[in-house]
């Protein structure tokens, strides 16, 4: 709801300093129509295109947005603007002046028909770095104006369904990727732009959640509350993850709490729910450490033992790829528990290191790191 405020006060700004601009070039002295004839002004009149209209000379191209912008609305001018409402080329002059004046950051434009005067406030948006956020209801003028568009190099194109509610906003967004998948309407394949705003956390959530499952690429809310965005992001990274592949973290030597020479070095598999379990408990016992993640495969502690992914060789060569010799004043390294018939194998596999069976959970490290480390 807040941004749609903000979005429709920079409107109603923009449209406010148009009237003001508007009676200003109106109260020029008239042109050859004559004092009792109005002058072109701004849309034209009696007074005849040949009357001096301020903002009607053509605009040379300088930037590369106007070489590519520039010659597609002189070609919308001359050959669509039949029947699509568009505003005077001086009109769409004076947009692009208002937008780069303001210095607009969003422009909400209710009615894009073929894109002219998006096109026009798209060009001083491209000095503003700021966005355009357009409607149209009808169907054939929106697929010319997004065709429009791609001719003029603004391709950075977003879809918003114009609904919100977790009811709505799912059932917009699958028949807009039906149409764009099944029917093969080009025009809608564009990403889709959700604006999931609400007076309450719980409806925020709830919007943002339904458009998140389905089919929006760009999600915006209202609130940066931690809240409400670590869920969506876990849902987002678990509603896309192939269940089949397990969640892995990078297997690599990792700091925790600041480690020194003298710190305990431990090892784990890069399973993600084993190394964050194992992780927290650390970080929570107060003791720096170093954290060793072998490669398993994304398996957990168990699960790649008895397949043959976390054995005495794998463990060994993980301490050797890492080197932590040189990062350590000692050759202690704690193994999972449930490993603890590996230890002789380890080794035999790394000569001249001590193998030490940590606690079989998580949950008991802390104990283990405050009184049976300390007093190795």
């Amino acid at each position: 709801m807040r941004y749609r405020t903000r979005h429709f006060a920079i409107a109603a700004v923009a449209v406010a300093a148009l009237a003001a601009i508007g009676s200003v070039m109106n109260a020029q002295p008239p042109g050859p129509g004559g004092p009792g004839r109005p002058g072109r002004g701004m849309r034209g009149g009696p007074g005849g295109p040949g009357g001096p209209a301020a903002y009607s000379a053509p605009t040379i191209p300088k930037t590369e947005a106007e070489k590519k912008i520039l010659p597609v609305l002189d070609d919308m001018n001359r050959n669509q603007r039949a029947g699509m409402m568009n505003v005077p080329e001086a009109d769409g002059q004076l947009l692009r002046l208002l937008v780069e004046s303001l210095g607009a950051k969003t422009v909400v434009e209710i009615g894009m028909s073929n894109g002219y005067s998006g096109l026009w406030m798209a060009l001083g948006l491209r000095s503003t770095g700021g966005k355009l956020i357009t409607h149209e209801i009808d169907e054939g003028r929106a697929k010319l104006a997004r065709e429009n568009f791609k001719r003029a190099g603004v391709e950075d194109i977003v879809i918003d369904p114009g609904a919100s509610g977790p009811g709505a906003l799912p059932q917009a967004a699958t028949q807009l990727r039906r149409l764009a998948i099944k029917k093969n309407v080009r025009a809608l394949g564009y990403p889709l732009l959700a604006w999931c705003g609400a007076d309450t956390l719980e409806d925020e959530v709830a919007r943002a959640t339904a458009a998140i499952a389905k089919y929006a690429g760009i999600v915006v809310v209202d609130r940066l509350d931690p809240a409400l965005l670590y869920p969506l992001v876990t849902w987002r990274q678990n509603l896309y993850t192939d269940p089949q592949k397990p969640i892995q973290v990078e297997p690599r030597l990792y700091e925790i709490g600041g480690p020194d020479a003298d710190s305990p070095l431990l090892i784990t598999t890069n399973f993600s729910l084993t190394y964050f379990t194992v992780s927290g408990e650390v970080e929570g016992s107060g003791v720096p450490a170093w954290l060793l993640v072998a490669d398993a495969d994304g398996q957990s502690v168990l699960t790649g033992w008895a397949a043959g992914k976390f054995d005495a060789e794998k463990v060994a060569k993980t301490v050797k790829d890492a080197g932590v010799d040189g990062r350590l004043n000692h050759t202690k390294l704690v193994i999972p528990g449930h490993v603890a018939t590996l230890s002789g194998e380890i080794e035999e596999e790394l000569p001249g290191w001590q193998i030490l069976v940590g606690p079989r959970e998580a949950a008991d490290l802390p104990s283990y790191l405050k009184n049976v480390w300390a007093a190795q």
